[in-house]
């Protein structure tokens, strides 16, 4: 890997391992709960995801300062990981945020939902970590057009829905959409 791409991908990490700590610990960490409630809260998708992805990232970044290169199963590794954030995001812009528009745009949801799956599957690219096909010998048999084609998806959904919510606020009163739930 070139000098460019491992400094974009060392900024990615980072970026993934500091959203994703952020964002499980104002969701699932806060301070003064007891013990049984944040265990619970880490039972949950998101956070798991979010653990798995980042402990993903700190150990790609040690590898790439080692410049050790990395096995078939650590891209394995990396495209799972990838693909269990990827599925939060996209559970979360296509089911959570119509079923409950004016509480998910909180800070932890950001991190934990949106910044954590896009800046993953940026990294994912820019790794190769198997983007275009696992080994040398079956190059198209990755899932790149199939994270690119979620990833479009996800932005336009996304963006659907902010025009909607715009619509609705500019038509009916704030007063009007929350008092009928």
């Amino acid at each position: 890997m070139t000098q460019p791409r491992k400094t974009v991908s060392y900024i990615l990490k980072a970026i993934v391992i500091i959203s994703a700590a952020i964002g499980t610990l104002i969701g699932d960490l806060v301070i003064g709960r007891p013990f049984s409630e944040i265990c619970r809260g880490l039972m949950y998708f998101t956070a798991q995801s979010n653990i798995l992805i980042a402990l993903i990232c700190l150990t790609g970044a040690c590898l790439m300062m080692r410049d050790k290169d990395v096995s078939d199963v650590w891209r394995i590794i990396k495209f799972v990981g990838t693909v269990a954030i990827t599925l939060t995001g996209f559970v979360y812009i296509t089911i959570l945020v119509p079923s409950f528009l004016h509480q998910t745009w909180t800070l932890k949801n950001i991190l934990t939902h949106v910044v954590v799956p896009i800046v993953s599957i940026a990294d994912y690219f820019v790794t190769g970590a198997g983007a275009f096909g696992f080994t040398r010998t079956s190059p198209y048999m990755g899932c790149a057009w199939w994270i690119l084609a979620l990833f479009i998806f996800l932005m336009i959904v996304g963006y659907g829905y902010l025009v909607l919510a715009d619509f609705l606020l500019n038509r009916f009163s704030k007063e009007e959409i929350w008092s009928n739930r």
